[in-house]
């Protein structure tokens, strides 16, 4: 159930939670909870301090093309406080928005060899399959630790459920980390695609 915000955005409450599509205030945020909760900053966003890797992802969530877009992150609050996030974009932009993001970094890194394996990664992204264009995918979900335990994950992946829906996609398709979080979605209804890419897919 929607209720009307203001007429360019809803939102959707769900106890005494709602979930809403993120806005600047609430960047430092999912930068802080993104941050904690990857495994290897270095991977993702080039070598770097805690505070190079946050002015990265400052970079990309400021950015209006890429996947780390305001737009493409769900907030879950609870009386104006941040309790976690879920990233999600359409598979017809998911490629596109992927590589904004991906030569931003490249442009970013002071590392010479750090800024070659950036561009090998990119290049090799081009020929990969994320998703189908008629998927939509979950990218990042994070709840922060004194929230967890509240179905708060839960509230954010129906949200995206309901806009995945809303923008037209029947399937939503995430990669599952680990084995607990392969049983962890089956919970929800996901089920295993591809087990040697941990691939889910649940139909809307």
């Amino acid at each position: 159930m929607y209720t009307i915000i203001n007429k360019f955005e809803r939102a959707e409450i769900l106890d005494s939670y709602i979930v809403k599509i993120a806005e600047v205030e609430d960047i430092k945020n999912i930068i802080d909870l993104i941050y904690e909760t990857e495994l290897n900053p270095n991977y993702e966003w080039g070598y770097g301090t805690e505070a190079d890797q946050k002015e990265k992802l400052n970079i990309l969530l400021n950015t209006t093309n890429t996947r780390f877009k305001l737009n493409n992150i769900l907030v879950c609050k609870k009386e104006n406080q941040f309790c976690g996030f879920i990233l999600s974009l359409g598979g017809k932009n998911i490629k596109k928005e992927t590589l904004v993001s991906d030569f931003n970094l490249i442009k970013m890194e002071k590392n010479l060899n750090f800024k070659f394996k950036f561009l090998l990664d990119t290049i090799c992204y081009i020929f990969y399959k994320e998703c189908a264009k008629n998927e939509y995918y979950i990218s990042n979900i994070a709840v922060k630790k004194e929230f967890r335990g509240m179905g708060i994950a839960h509230k954010l992946l129906y949200s995206s459920y309901e806009l995945a829906k809303n923008k037209g996609y029947n399937k939503i398709v995430l990669h599952a980390n680990n084995d607990r979080l392969l049983d962890y979605y089956k919970n929800f209804g996901f089920k295993i695609d591809d087990l040697k890419s941990k691939k889910m897919t649940k139909d809307l």
